[in-house]
């Protein structure tokens, strides 16, 4: 290994498994805790044995290592991109690590874990049938200070005793983009959304309400739908490998919101926002940036920018918190008209005579509701003339927001998978329960998922998909039973399967 930077150590690590001794460069203070000796079962494909985990003293930033036997077939890029989602991850692009000691391939990828942002450099590699993964990770507040750091960890990984690698980094037919893990973050990407207009929110703070001031009441028989607003057909744009999502994450602005399910029919992506600590439903073609703080949603040129974040209102009316922005704006804009408006019961504030750069600009604020005595706002920014395609896009974000942290909140996957199922998109409601229920438990809220089918159709009258589907509940329980590991675990998943059956009529389990 060369010299090492100043600050570094060589970190030496015996073998653990199948010969994988190695070292990397280590940082001053940071710890090493001890691992488990305990055999790994790598009958299930994305099992990894971990070999080494290094932690920051001051906050989550941890530098690990694992492995597992390779694959039989396929590239390092195709393994790297399946595990990364295998994992809930939404991998950016695959790219080409070089000028390090043995072939890889990197990816960027987020993860949000209890409201915190986490960001993450992916990398792996295979030698001699051994398939070694290599990651960094920091929330994505701390990453511009850890940056260097932590390319220095990964880039310094060697094998001890290498064997050489047996299989192509990504399909022979293309060539991977180099690794844009580059020695500090990019600052200027290549097509950010425009600067968003100044001021930032800012509320005057009255005593009481201020007297209201006539609202314009405009409903519409039919409001907006997603697909009424979405700008392309399938979901390219909400995906952090995007080359704009992509640029973005790379220059610290933020990343992609995590997709947590996709829906063709209606054109949109329900998405996992931990800025809002709510989930958004976002038509296809829009993009979407989570900052940790809001949530900018954006047509991806600049033209159209929706901001939405979660402020206290302080006891203060829609009204009155809408009216309580005006001071403050019209220090920036003197000369402007605001109009206030009720469209299809959402509260809104237009904002006219607005000019940025010598151009005009419209603006709208609209609100909901939030949990906490706290109200969503969307600040939509766009040219005059794109002020009915903004707003009926904020229109449908607000709408369908579901907030995570409301009193009784269903997880995010189980209000999906419901959504799913009644959508049509039964086998895809199963699959995202399973996966994210990585226990026995998961059988059960699939059975449950076919449960409330079953009633739903029954009492459309629909006997047959009724029956159809409490079958489907029961034979889930049954294989739920059926896994079980140890005799008194058997029993008890027994009993409850059977209840299970009885309850809904079906015939006892083996008749």
């Amino acid at each position: 290994m060369a010299d090492l930077p100043s600050g570094f150590s060589l970190c030496e690590v015996p073998a653990r498994l199948a010969d994988l001794a190695f070292s990397f460069a280590l940082p001053t203070g940071w710890a090493m805790p001890d691992l488990p000796n305990e055999d790994t079962d790598f009958s299930a494909p994305q099992t990894f044995a971990p070999l080494t985990i290094a932690m920051a003293p001051f906050a989550a930033i941890v530098f690990s290592v694992g492995a597992r036997p390779a694959y039989e077939s396929g590239t390092l890029a195709e393994w790297l991109q399946w595990l990364a989602r295998e994992q809930g991850y939404d991998p950016g692009a695959m790219e080409l690590e070089v000028g390090l000691p043995h072939p890889a391939v990197g990816c960027w990828a987020l993860q949000v874990s209890d409201g915190t942002a986490l960001r993450m450099r992916l990398m792996l590699l295979e030698d001699g049938g051994r398939l070694v993964t290599v990651n960094v990770l920091a929330p994505e507040a701390l990453w511009g200070s850890v940056h260097d750091t932590l390319r220095t960890m990964l880039r310094s990984f060697t094998l001890t005793r290498p064997r050489g690698t047996n299989v192509l980094a990504g399909p022979a037919d293309a060539q991977l983009p180099e690794s844009t893990y580059t020695a500090r973050p990019v600052t200027q990407p290549p097509a950010p959304p425009r600067k968003q207009p100044k001021p930032e929110i800012e509320v005057v703070r009255y005593a009481e309400d201020p007297a209201p001031i006539e609202v314009l009441e405009v409903d519409d028989d039919k409001p907006a739908q997603h697909v009424d607003v979405a700008l392309a057909a399938d979901s390219r744009t909400l995906r952090q490998d995007d080359p704009i999502n992509q640029n973005l994450l790379q220059s610290g602005a933020g990343f992609a919101p995590r997709i947590v399910a996709e829906y063709a029919n209606e054109k949109c992506a329900t998405v996992a926002t931990s800025s809002l600590t709510a989930s958004l439903r976002v038509p296809f073609g829009w993009h979407a940036l989570d900052d940790s703080k809001r949530t900018l949603v954006h047509d991806g040129k600049g033209g159209v920018q929706i901001d939405l974040s979660r402020r206290d209102r302080s006891g203060l009316s829609h009204d009155g918190f809408l009216q309580s922005l005006l001071p403050g704006l019209r220090k920036v804009w003197p000369d402007l008209q605001p109009k206030r408006l009720r469209v299809n019961k959402t509260e809104c504030l237009l904002l006219i005579g607005i000019v940025e750069a010598g151009e005009p600009l419209a603006q709208v604020y609209m609100l909901r509701d939030a949990p906490m005595d706290q109200l969503l706002i969307a600040r939509v920014s766009c040219k005059p003339d794109d002020l009915t395609r903004a707003g009926n896009c904020a229109e449908v974000l607000l709408r369908d927001a579901v907030f995570l942290d409301a009193p009784g909140a269903e997880p995010i996957w189980w209000t999906e998978a419901q959504r799913l199922e009644q959508a049509g998109h039964v086998d895809l409601a199963e699959k995202l329960i399973l996966s994210n229920v990585n226990h026995l438990g998961g059988y059960s809220q699939v059975a449950r998922l076919h449960e409330l089918r079953g009633v739903r159709l029954q009492e459309a009258g629909d006997a047959e998909g009724a029956r159809a589907a409490l079958e489907a509940s029961g034979d889930w329980m049954d294989s739920m039973a059926g896994g079980a590991t140890s005799g008194g675990e058997g029993a008890a998943l027994s009993l409850q399967r059977d209840e299970h059956r009885r309850r809904l009529g079906l015939r006892p389990y083996g008749t």
